[in-house]
C-alpha cells in the first residue's frame, strides 16, 4: 500500500508540475505579445511626437506669419535634401528650395525678395511623406481670396 501512496504522490506532484509550467509559458507568451504591442505603440507615439513641429499645420489654414514662424523652424530643424515649395496662384509668384540651400529668414519678410511671404495673407500646408513615410517636401500654398 505504501508504494501506491508514493506513485500516487509522484503522479500529482508531476501534473502539478506540469500544469504550472504550461501555466507560465501561456502567461509569458501574453506578456510577450503585450510587450511587443506597447512597444511598438510607445515607437508610434514617439515618432507623432518628434514631428509635431513638422504636422502641426498640416492642412489647415494659417496666416502668413504663422507661416514665417514654421519656414524659419524648418530651417533650422531640417537640414536635410526636403524641399520647401511657396506658392501664389493669384499672381503666379511663388519658389522652391531644398532647406540644406535655405534663404536667411529676412528674405521671407522682404517685399523686394522673390522668398517674400505675405503675413496677412492666409496659407495651407501639405506635408508630403514618400512609401516608407520619410519626408519628401513641404508645399505651402497661399489660399486664393
Amino acid at each position: 500500500m505504501n508504494v501506491v501512496k508514493e506513485f500516487i504522490l509522484l503522479a500529482a506532484g508531476l501534473i502539478l508540475t506540469v500544469a504550472l509550467a504550461i501555466t507560465g509559458f501561456q502567461i509569458f507568451r501574453n506578456a510577450d505579445r503585450m510587450g511587443h504591442a506597447l512597444s511598438e505603440s510607445g515607437q508610434k507615439r514617439l515618432e507623432e511626437f518628434s514631428e509635431y513641429e513638422l504636422n502641426k499645420y498640416e492642412g489647415l489654414e494659417v496666416s502668413g506669419s504663422r507661416i514665417i514662424t514654421y519656414v524659419k523652424q524648418l530651417n533650422s530643424e531640417y537640414d536635410a535634401e526636403i524641399l520647401l515649395t511657396v506658392s501664389n496662384p493669384a499672381s503666379g509668384e511663388g519658389f522652391t528650395y531644398e532647406l540644406s540651400e535655405a534663404p536667411g529668414w529676412q528674405a521671407l519678410r522682404d517685399t523686394g525678395s522673390v522668398y517674400y511671404i505675405n503675413p496677412l495673407k492666409k496659407y495651407t500646408v501639405t506635408v508630403v511623406k514618400d512609401e516608407n513615410a520619410a519626408l519628401e517636401s513641404v508645399v505651402i500654398r497661399q489660399t486664393e481670396e
